[in-house]
């Protein structure tokens, strides 16, 4: 029985060392590459929500970084106008991005310069929305906003999807100095859910928007 727990403790402990050691070598890929490609300025930056707080009743803390790093990038002059992306939950008659726009309005950014829309729900639908209205705007540059797991995830979603002229950049926000702040619990939280999101989306198209409608209220 001993040697039996002695093998089932080092295996734990093996795949936790393998883990830990995947998610900070993908992270520090993540990170850099974005460090190594800054964006240029751009007319509009669209930004990404994620997540409501607890009681879904307000944005929560990755939403909040997100939407404050769209803020600074207005306030640098690096755009002049920011789009709000995503949240949708009609089936709970909810829309994140009307509650990202009151954020940024009640942050100092003028309500002309804060757009919406309420039909995205994933990251997927996201980039259809963003690459429609900037289109119809007539707009050639857009800066997409997010955290860098989730933006290096996003890339490929904009590699591999339909053809279009957009010049697209990507800006996450910093670790240091992010608004709220962020703990390496949260990475690690963060990289895992980013790890899953990918691998659902190579489900079939059927079974994946099941899946998300079931999660998302739609």
């Amino acid at each position: 029985m001993k040697a039996f727990l002695a093998k089932f403790f080092h295996g734990i402990f093996f795949i936790i060392c393998v883990d830990l050691a995947a998610t900070g070598l993908w992270g520090w890929g993540a990170t850099h590459y974005f460090e190594r490609h800054p964006p240029s300025k751009a007319p509009i930056a669209a930004v990404l929500m994620a997540d409501y707080n607890e009681t879904m009743e307000d944005l929560g803390a990755e939403t909040q970084r997100r939407l404050n790093h769209a803020r600074a990038l207005y306030d640098a002059g690096q755009v002049e106008y920011i789009l709000c992306a995503g949240g949708a939950r009609p089936g709970l008659n909810m829309f994140g991005s009307e509650s990202m726009r009151r954020f940024l309005i009640n942050a100092g950014i003028p309500e002309e310069k804060v757009f919406l829309e309420r039909k995205s729900y994933d990251s997927k639908t996201n980039w259809a929305m963003i690459r429609q209205i900037v289109a119809n705007y007539g707009w050639s540059k857009v800066v997409i906003v997010s955290s860098p797991f989730h933006l290096y995830r996003f890339r490929q979603i904009v590699r591999e999807g339909p053809p279009h002229s957009l010049e697209v950049f990507f800006s996450p926000y910093p670790f240091k100095g992010a608004k709220p702040s962020m703990t390496y619990f949260d990475m690690w939280v963060q990289i895992h859910y980013q790890w899953a999101a990918h691998y659902a989306q190579l489900l079939p198209e059927d079974i994946y928007k099941k899946l998300v409608y079931r999660m998302r209220a739609q």
